[in-house]
């Protein structure tokens, strides 16, 4: 009704009633002024309309039964399409993410922040989240689930970019890593070769020099020297070689029947006439006759093993080889034993990293891709590398091999136990 201060709200109602007595009918009329509740009303409406959430209600049945008009705009819905619908009918793909939200309504708890994308009329994909309440009447019953949604499509889209941009930023830090690492690889063989250079040529020099007064034994010394320094600059290169190829995929493992009892003792046996100053003990138990391996990438392994045992361990200590054929687990294990430098526990998982040396390395010539190479060898393999040291004390590398051949028999072959006098590489 209009008055002197504007419109107002009134909600009338009508009761008839007849008298018992006189049977005399009358009608009983209440008015109530409703007009602040009106307010509240359209101001409750207004905020839906231009509110950046829209508002949704489930009934008992957990059935869509009422969307503000913002959904339509905001989540692309076709709000008649899903009144009487329930919110399976808007899963893309059932996941963890939906069982866990359709177990909350079953057990009528409230969520907060449920996000689900799903594909809009015109074909998009959106990304939405919602929040709802179950609510009850006065006799605590279940009348269905009220609740908001809101369209975070575009955080989801600044969500992913920030992602992607730093996985970026972490893989041009590991670039510039990598990159300095290389820098100092390069700065660290240069070195190494110059100084196996060096040897030679001073060596060389000094026989030309004094060929006629060198007693047969310093000539020998001499050419041992060269010998061992040529040893250095050959395992240099194959290493420097090996790394490019890793570093372009052109490592490949060409696997066939191997004597690796003949590989180890070949191995130890080359080392033998240029290093004296190490004990090397040999110990080969019941190995296969033949295994299906590589038996280039695997000579390369050994030989790296039994290199640093004694670049790493100080002259006249032992290094122990031991191979013996797990037979219960398939596996043939190589171990290399030393009583040199050991290594820091907390450098232990580090050790294979590509250009990593141990801080017990310092002052000893080496590249820090020997035991990274191995590593990838052995993964060609099916294999591992086992690793356990104490600082100080030496450290043991275990080889551990599928014991597979393309024989269908595999016969062992007998123990066989040597010891070789070796030197540092």
């Amino acid at each position: 009704m209009e008055t002197a201060s504007g419109l107002r709200w009134h909600e009338i109602t009508a009761f008839c009633c007849k008298d018992a007595v006189t049977s005399q009918a009358s009608v009983l009329v209440s008015e109530i002024d409703i007009s602040e509740m009106k307010a509240a009303e359209q101001r409750l409406i207004g905020f839906a309309h231009t509110s950046s959430d829209w508002f949704w209600e489930m009934d008992s049945n957990l059935r869509f039964s009422y969307f503000s008009e913002r959904a339509r705009e905001l989540s692309s819905t076709d709000i008649e399409g899903m009144l009487g619908r329930s919110r399976l009918d808007v899963v893309m793909e059932m996941d963890d993410n939906w069982r866990a939200h359709f177990d909350d309504l079953k057990h009528r708890r409230p969520f907060r922040d449920f996000r689900y994308s799903k594909r809009g009329k015109d074909g998009e994909i959106c990304h939405l989240s919602i929040n709802g309440l179950p609510v009850f009447d006065q006799s605590g019953a279940f009348v269905g689930y009220r609740g908001t949604g809101t369209n975070i499509t575009e955080r989801v889209k600044a969500e992913e970019k920030i992602a992607e941009q730093r996985v970026l930023e972490a893989a041009l830090a590991k670039e510039r890593e990598i990159n300095g690492l290389q820098r100092q690889f390069v700065s660290m063989v240069s070195h190494e070769f110059r100084t196996p250079l060096a040897v030679i040529d001073g060596n060389a020099q000094r026989i030309m020099r004094k060929l006629d007064r060198l007693t047969p034994k310093r000539i020998n010394e001499s050419l041992q020297r060269v010998r061992h320094a040529v040893d250095g600059l050959t395992e240099l290169m194959e290493s420097v070689l090996n790394a490019a190829r890793l570093e372009e995929g052109r490592i490949k493992m060409e696997p066939r029947p191997s004597d690796l009892v003949a590989l180890i003792q070949e191995i130890c046996g080359s080392y033998q006439d240029v290093y004296p100053s190490h004990v090397i003990t040999v110990d080969i138990r019941d190995l296969p006759d033949r295994m299906a391996i590589d038996p280039k990438l695997i000579r390369q392994v050994i030989s790296n093993l039994v290199s640093n045992a004694v670049k790493y361990s100080p002259s006249g200590t032992n290094i122990r080889i031991k191979a013996l054929w797990d037979v219960d687990n398939g596996v043939v294990k190589v171990s290399v034993q030393d009583e040199g430098l050991g290594i820091p526990e907390d450098e232990l998982s580090l050790l294979c990293d590509r250009f990593f040396r141990a801080s017990t390395s310092t002052g000893i010539a080496g590249t820090g891709i020997g035991l990274h190479l191995c590593q990838h060898f052995v993964a060609l393999h099916n294999g591992t590398i086992e690793i356990e040291s104490v600082e100080g004390e030496g450290s043991t590398f275990t080889l551990c091999l599928p014991a597979t051949a393309s024989l269908e028999t595999i016969e062992p072959v007998g123990e066989t136990t040597s010891t070789l006098g070796l030197s540092g590489r």
